[in-house]
């Protein structure tokens, strides 16, 4: 079972994280078969498991946690019909299982519509740890019929929920059968989160919505790694993002995500977000990698600021996706295109982008299809620069369009030592300026160009440019 997981060093490393974040001690353990859980699989387990949680509440402080725990069994639970969760979750409380899915807490059929499974809603739950655990939410019992489903945020379906607290693990932990907004969450005014080492599989639906499987926005000193992601098979509806971030001092690392239509959402939402690293991570059968969403929505100062993309190895698959939406395009590392923000001290280095060779027609869209594309298109709204931006070091296969696509008010750009490989791929209609190994368009200044391999091996050439500068025909 530890095969589903990553290395070894990343689960000591991850056991250091929860180690640090306790307090001192450990005070009591409170077992749910204690207060009466059968872990049957049939029984109504809500109500024991609650107990217990409470009792643990109680005896816990800060300095020290209560356990709660879950021996090997299955729980059912249900909902409660005022908050629509199950269960609710408190401070320096541990909720630990037996590993290897062994302890199942299972989201009974036909509960309709929910906020959560796990709600820490309502109340500060710092020193807050899950570990060990499976949460089974169950979607094939209690399907999403529409997008009506959502349009309260009383039912946006949370595996675990947290608003606030700082502290927070959760750690080797099996999320599945997911069809929700979010399945975990963890928005806080706070800081010190680590999520790590879990797995999130049997992601999605049957018809298509917003979803974003890990959402984390927190102060600071989060860490996000060696956690895998899956969704129900390449294409499936829903499997929309696996991890997305807001807020500042964050470290995504060595995740592995698979069949997910976005790998990642790096963003800087109507407030600063500076420092955020994200290596070593490997995403696989996606459309885009890794999107980075600098936007003001409400005039306040926002920025992306201090970005290191680095040592990703990105496969873009545009076959799988056609059928849910057929008019997306395959990039690697790109800029959302409503972006109206800042972007500075952008470094993409040691990136491995490659694209599965295309079996659909090319279509108008591939235009914008580069391995790394740091575009906006027209009518923009609004003139936000990208200044200090470092692009180096990068392999790019099989772009559809441009290997790298530069194109709106960038200031001090270094662009040094990548290897664009077979770009131009689409037979789509669009101009062949964009068929090129670098595209620079819009206002481009101090760019620095050097050492760059871009390479056609292929009998028939689809690379018509080692490099364009200017604005192309469309």
């Amino acid at each position: 079972m530890l095969a589903r997981y990553c290395a070894a060093s990343a689960v000591f490393a991850s056991m250091l994280y929860a180690i640090s974040a306790a307090p001192a001690s450990t005070s009591r353990v409170f077992s749910v078969k204690d207060y009466g859980a059968r872990g049957d699989g049939r029984t109504d387990d809500t109500l024991p498991i609650q107990r217990a949680i409470e009792s643990a509440a109680k005896a816990g402080s800060a300095g020290a946690v209560s356990i709660v725990d879950i021996p090997p069994g299955i729980y059912r639970v249900t909902l409660d019909a005022t908050t629509r969760s199950a269960l609710k979750i408190h401070a320096y409380t541990v909720i630990r299982g037996a590993g290897e899915d062994r302890s199942v807490v299972r989201l009974a059929d036909h509960q309709g519509n929910y906020f959560a499974i796990f709600s820490g809603s309502g109340r500060d739950v710092s020193y807050f740890t899950m570990e060990n655990l499976t949460v089974d939410s169950n979607a094939s019992h209690n399907p999403v019929y529409s997008t009506s489903d959502f349009f309260t945020r009383t039912n946006v379906r949370f595996s675990l929920v947290i608003y606030q607290g700082s502290h927070i693990r959760i750690i080797k932990n099996h999320f599945t059968d997911i069809d929700d907004i979010n399945t975990v969450a963890v928005n806080v005014k706070g800081s010190d989160v680590v999520i790590a080492n879990n797995l999130f599989d049997q992601i999605g639906g049957w018809f298509d919505h917003d979803h974003s499987t890990l959402y984390v926005h927190a102060d600071s000193d989060v860490h996000i790694f060696a956690n895998n992601f899956k969704s129900r098979s390449p294409g499936t509806p829903a499997a929309r993002t696996a991890i997305e971030t807001h807020g500042s001092d964050a470290y995504v690392e060595n995740n592995l995500i698979q069949d997910m239509y976005y790998g990642m959402n790096i963003t800087g939402i109507d407030s600063p977000t500076d420092s955020i690293t994200v290596t070593g991570n490997n995403i696989v059968n996606c459309l885009t990698g890794i999107w980075l969403w600098s936007r003001s929505q409400t005039g306040m100062p926002t920025a992306l600021t201090n970005v290191r993309i680095a040592g990703n190895m990105i496969v873009c698959n545009p076959n799988v996706w056609a059928s849910v939406l057929p008019y997306n395009v395959a990039r690697g590392i790109a800029l959302w295109k409503d972006n109206n923000a800042p972007v500075k001290s952008l470094r993409i280095r040691g990136n491995a982008i490659r694209l599965t060779p295309l079996t659909r027609a090319g279509n108008t869209n591939d235009r914008w299809a580069s391995g790394i594309d740091l575009t906006l298109p027209a009518p923009r709204t609004a003139a936000p620069t990208y200044d200090a931006v470092e692009i180096s070091d990068n392999t790019i296969e099989n772009s559809l369009a441009a290997g790298i696509d530069l194109d709106y008010d960038f200031n001090g750009v270094n662009i040094r030592s990548n290897t664009i490989v077979n770009a131009g791929q689409s037979q789509g209609f669009f101009s062949d300026h964009y068929r090129a190994g670098i595209v620079l368009e819009g206002k481009v200044s101090g760019v620095q160009l050097s050492d760059n391999v871009v390479v056609d091996n292929q009998q028939k050439p689809t690379t018509h440019y080692i490099l364009f500068a200017g604005q192309p025909p469309l």
